[in-house]
Order: structure tokens, then sequence, then C-alpha cells
């Protein structure tokens, strides 16, 4: 919860070696700023703005009041409820850092050893936790309400983080405990991250490149890449625009 963010970056003591060389992504350079912020959750007339303009925004304090706030907060709320159902739980390769693989296990499980081991859990929503979720307001009308996909379920301990990658829904990150800390870019900087498309022409994809470890002899650009950040706390929300890094 203290790592700081965005990070301090301090000149390199040899003049040869680039700015965050094999430093992971945003200490190759300072950011533009911060993601628009709103404080509270936006009406959906308010909403249709940012999707309208395609501008991502952070709400602060947007979910702050849902009912999971307390039953959620304890692990042993949900192993008592919903222990016996089976997640796919993303298991971390130590012998090769950024890999995971995908293992089949009852939630109770995960909930007693993820705390201790390199494990996270990202998937959809089961349906027997889904009656317990609040529609965030903003997307409370017909318009947004009928077209929802999915709602997706991320639980870890301690530090993770994901590939960059770009998606080709808008999504809308709540987060309920903990912190989550978020670098966006716009679309048009993807070919400096040798970013591989889901299909081609498709707006979603990810790049292959470790973004922990970045070799900044090789990729140059990562220097000349703006981008902006957002921090979220316990009922903060994030609306990052399709297409967005």
């Amino acid at each position: 919860m203290d790592y700081v963010f965005p990070p301090l970056i301090e000149k390199s003591v040899d003049s040869r070696i680039p700015e965050g060389h094999l430093r992971p992504l945003g200490f190759q350079r300072h950011p533009d700023g911060k993601v628009q912020e709103t404080k509270g959750m936006p009406s959906p007339e308010s909403f249709y703005k940012y999707i309208q303009d395609n501008q991502p925004v952070m709400m602060s304090g947007a979910m702050k009041n849902v009912p999971i706030a307390k039953t959620w907060e304890k692990d042993d709320y949900l192993k008592e409820k919903y222990g016996n159902i089976s997640v796919p739980v993303s298991v971390r390769k130590q012998q090769f850092p950024g890999q995971v693989r995908i293992v089949q296990m009852k939630f109770k499980k995960f909930l007693l050893e993820y705390m201790y081991e390199d494990w996270y859990l990202a998937t959809t929503i089961p349906l027997q936790m889904a009656s317990e979720l609040t529609i965030p307001q903003c997307l409370s009308c017909g318009s947004y309400f009928h077209r929802l996909l999915e709602s997706e379920l991320w639980i870890s301990s301690g530090f993770a983080n994901t590939q960059l990658h770009s998606h080709s829904d808008h999504i809308l990150h709540c987060l309920q405990f903990g912190r989550r800390d978020f670098i966006l870019m716009k679309k048009e900087y993807k070919k400096n991250f040798e970013f591989v498309e889901e299909y081609p022409t498709s707006i979603s994809g990810h790049s292959p490149l470790d973004m922990n470890k970045i070799n900044m002899f090789k990729h140059t650009n990562f220097a000349k890449t703006p981008w902006v950040y957002a921090s979220l706390y316990g009922g903060d929300c994030l609306y990052i625009p399709a297409a967005t890094i």
C-alpha cells in the first residue's frame, strides 16, 4: 500500500545508460499527469460525456458504500458462503518470470493460500456471487445496462501486475479493497511496444515485452511515449475507453 507511484526517476550515474534501463514501465520518463478525476459516481448523462470524448476518468469514492464493502472485507465470509465454487487461478511460473499457468481449484483453497503463494484470481464472476453485486449508478440506465458484457473478479495479495494490453470494449474498474495503480497510453503508441493484435485490424491485443525489466538500448521509443496515471483505493472506479493501452 505504501509503494511509491508514479515512480521516482533518478539520473543514472553512468550517462551512457538510458533512463529506466532494466527497470519497470514508468521509469523511462515522467508521466504527463493524472487521469481526470471526479468526486463520487457520475450520473448516466454525465458519464456519457466521457464515453463520447473517449476520455478516461477516475471516480473517487464512487462505490464506497456498496454492501460488499462490508460482507466481502473478510475472507472468512467468502470461504463460508462460496468456498466450494471451482475457480481458475493464475499461478506464476518461478522459472519463467511474467508467465503464468492456470490451475482449477476450490475458491476455499485459493482464499486459504493466496496470501502466501504467487497466485491471483482474474475470472468472470461466478453466478452465485453475482447476486451480491451492485450495478454502478453510471451504468443504470437502459442504454448502458442492456449492453453490459460481463463482470470480472480480481483478487491478489501484494504486488501483482498484468501485461501491457488493450481491450476492444470499454472497461469500468471498481476497486473495493487495497490499491491498484494504472498506466494509460493512447492507442497511437502501440507500435512502440511491439503490440500483437488479437486478430487482424483488432483494437485489442497485448505487448509480449517484459514490462518489469525493459531494455532501453533496444526499445528507445519507451522514453518518447507519453502516459498518464491513476491510483485506485477502496471504493474508487476508473473508466478506460476501448483501445486505450
